[in-house]
Order: C-alpha cells, then sequence, then structure tokens
C-alpha cells in the first residue's frame, strides 16, 4: 500500500483527527508542556541542599539532573511512537501517572537514589507533556494553523524554566525543599485527573494493510527520509547553540569575568526575553511568510551572529555575551515552531513519531555539545563561541539538504 493510501486508512478527510473530535483545551496542553520545562531546571538551586541533607556528594545530588535529561531524552524516542500506536490521550494519561509517582517518590525520599530514580520518572512524564502536546496540536488544526499555536506553546514553554530557579530557592529556604516535590505531586496528579475527564482522543490509531497496529519502531524509516532528516537536523543544531551557551557561559560570565551568580540571571532574561519575542514573531506572521522563509532565515540570523560577536568575545562585560545570544535566540524561536510543524507532516501518519524522534535529537545533541563545551573550556578560551558557531554552521548544512522540497515557489 503507498504511503498516501496509508495515511487515507488512517485519517479521515478532514486531517489527522477523528471524526468525533472535540476540542482539547489550550490551556492544559500548555500546561502539560510547561510542567517539564518547570521541572527540568527546578533542582539546580537544590543540588548542594541535597547533597547536605542526604549525606552525598555534589556529584552524586547532580544526577538528579543528568537523570532527568537522560530520561527526558530517551522517553521521547518511545513515547512519541507509541502516541501513533495507542493514542495521545493513553500517552499522556501513563506520562503523567509517572510523573506524580516520581514527585511523590522525590518528596517523601531518605536517600539520594531514591530523588535520582524520582527525577527518572519526572523526565519520561514531561517527555509525555513536551512532545505529545505540539503532536496533538497537529492532529487538530493541520500544518499551517498549528504552526502559530505551537509558537504560543513554546512560548509558554519559556515561562518555567525562567521562575523555575527563583521559586525553587524561595521554596527551599522558607519550607524546605521537600515541598517543592509535594507541588509538583499535586499539581501533577490535577493534570492527570484533567486528561482523563476533559482530553479527547485526537488520533485514530494507524494500522498497516494486513490490519496490524502501527509498532513502536515503524517510524524508523524517518531517518532514510531526506526532508525529515533536514529539517530535523537543522531544528536540533539550532538548539545545540543554545545549549553550547547554557554550558559555557556561566564559566564565562561568572569565573572569567569575576561576575556573581544574580547578575548571571539577571542578564539571563534578556536571553529568554528574545525567544519569547522570535517564537510571536514566527506564530503571528506563520500564515504571511509560510514555514521556510522563517526557518531559512532563523537559521542565517543565528550563523551571521556567531560569526561577527568573535571580535567582542574578549570584552570583559557580560552584555557583549548576553545581548549576541538574545539574537541568536530569537532566531532560534523563528525557527522552532515552523520546524516543529513540518517535522511531523513529512509523513503525517508518523506525526508523534517524528515529535519524539527530533526531540531526542535534540535533548541528545545538546548534551553531548554541554559535555564538549564544559570538557575543553579550561583548556581552550574560544571553545564556546566554536561550537556555537560549528553548530550554527551544521544547521544550515541541514537545511540545505531538504531545501529544494520545501523551499517557497515564489
Amino acid at each position: 500500500m503507498s504511503d498516501k493510501n496509508d495515511v487515507s486508512a488512517a485519517y479521515n478527510v478532514s486531517g489527522n483527527r477523528p471524526a468525533d473530535f472535540k476540542n482539547p483545551s489550550m490551556l492544559l496542553l500548555i500546561l502539560l508542556s510547561g510542567i517539564g520545562g518547570f521541572a527540568m531546571v527546578v533542582v539546580v538551586p537544590l543540588i548542594p541542599i541535597l547533597a547536605d541533607s542526604l549525606g552525598v556528594s555534589y556529584a552524586t545530588a547532580q544526577l538528579s539532573l543528568s537523570v532527568f535529561f537522560a530520561a527526558f531524552a530517551i522517553a521521547q524516542l518511545i513515547l512519541g511512537p507509541f502516541s501513533d500506536s495507542f493514542g495521545r490521550r493513553t500517552t499522556l494519561v501513563i506520562g503523567m501517572s509517572l510523573f506524580a509517582l516520581g514527585s511523590l517518590a522525590c518528596a517523601i525520599s531518605e536517600t539520594a537514589y531514591i530523588v535520582i530514580l524520582g527525577r527518572g520518572l519526572q523526565g519520561i512524564g514531561a517527555a509525555s507533556g513536551m512532545a505529545i502536546s505540539r503532536v496533538i496540536i497537529n492532529d487538530v488544526h493541520g500544518r499551517e494553523k498549528s504552526t502559530s499555536l505551537i509558537g504560543y506553546l513554546t512560548m509558554a514553554m519559556v515561562v518555567g524554566p525562567m521562575v523555575a530557579p527563583t521559586i525553587s530557592g524561595f521554596v527551599a529556604e522558607s519550607i524546605g525543599w521537600r515541598w517543592l516535590f509535594w507541588m509538583l505531586f499535586v499539581v501533577s496528579s490535577c493534570l492527570l485527573v484533567a486528561i482523563i475527564m476533559k482530553l479527547p482522543e485526537t488520533v485514530q490509531l494507524s494500522r498497516d494493510a494486513d490490519g496490524r497496529r502501527q509498532g513502536i519502531f515503524d517510524g524508523l524509516p524517518l531517518l532514510k527520509n531526506r526532508q525529515f532528516i533536514g529539517l530535523a537536523g537543522n531544528w536540533a543544531f539550532s538548539a545545540c547553540v543554545y545549549y553550547a551557551f547554557l554550558a559555557g557561559a556561566a564559566y564565562v560570565v561568572i569565573e572569567q569575568m569575576g561576575r556573581p551568580e544574580t547578575e548571571y540571571g539577571a542578564y539571563f532574561i534578556m536571553v529568554s526575553l528574545g525567544y519569547i519575542t522570535g517564537n510571536w514573531i514566527a506564530a503571528r506572521y506563520a500564515h504571511v511568510y509560510g514555514s521556510a522563509r522563517f526557518i531559512m532565515a532563523g537559521t542565517l540570523l543565528a550563523l551571521t551572529v556567531t560569526m561577527i560577536q568573535w571580535p567582542f568575545y574578549g570584552m570583559m562585560h557580560p552584555v557583549y555575551v548576553f545581548f549576541p545570544m538574545s539574537i541568536i535566540a530569537f532566531a532560534n524561536g523563528l525557527v522552532s515552531p515552523h520546524s516543529a510543524s513540518s517535522v511531523m507532516n513529512v509523513v503525517p501518519r508518523l506525526s508523534g513519531a517524528a515529535s519524539g524522534l527530533s526531540g531526542f535529537l535534540q535533548i541528545g545533541g545538546g548534551a553531548l555539545i554541554s559535555l564538549l563545551v564544559g570538557y575543553f573550556q579550561f583548556q581552550f578560551g574560544y571553545t564556546l563561541i566554536i561550537v556555537m558557531f560549528l553548530a550554527a554552521c551544521c544547521a544550515l548544512i541541514s537545511l540545505m539538504l531538504c531545501w529544494h522540497i520545501i523551499r517557497p515557489s515564489r
């Protein structure tokens, strides 16, 4: 059976959604994405506190962050195609159940290893919220409108990591670090109830020509699809520019420039605002310029800034670090919602697998980039800017692989 016939068999004529579709709450989807972003960085200020409270080394306590990221990345590989096979709603029920269980484990734990296990479960739940929410939007609204809504969704996702460290530090100092996980347990439990009671299924489950339900590994052919590789690679490498900055900027500003952590945090708001603004423009004008133009514009802008910031790199003031990065974050904001919508529509019946696989490439690539910057940062002063430049170059190369397919006709 051809790919076109597969799609016709799996979806009705109105798009990805089943005939008995009801609109899911956009607020619920925003919260499902936002809780993952919040939980991702909420533990950062707690690492020294966890080490002292649980009687372990700083390195052991830091595993609460590393394990979360590992679970978050790997889970997307499984949960995306799982949602194609067993439904978006079922996937989110499982994911939020694991998130709530992980939060409870962290709240009542007496050992660091239970906290680490709980953080792994949180990572799986966070992956389900982030990856599946954008797939649901694509199911419901199709490619053109979903780009705008994913842009707004991504804007909301940024707020969680922005406010999480502040809230985490305040709660930990005021009433104790365990209360943060109790709060996450309550919120995730409420979201679980909302999913069960309010969230409709938005996709008809895919089956092949023999009537077999689509399997977890049926999305692997995407890795042979040039359009998907080009778009997903561009999105991942664009994100890697940001992850390289995350890995090295604190060392440059705090250690080399001698600036306090509070000043670093204040300047970082510029980066977040740049990303939010880029997403807003991408969402607001998606119907005017089209995805291909936004992706190319964002890619070229990021590459240009990484090239022209070289002369300013040695200047000992944070503004020379954060102002260029805020422009790069703006460029990433232009790319992100259009890339998310585009990769999910390369093969519509594999939209969940495409979302999960592209998410894994971003997080996995970010982890490798962070290790690379962290290892060479102390040996070569220009490591950060070199890695950012190379990642931006790779983003453009990836896009050129599929530009002849996605370029606008006029």
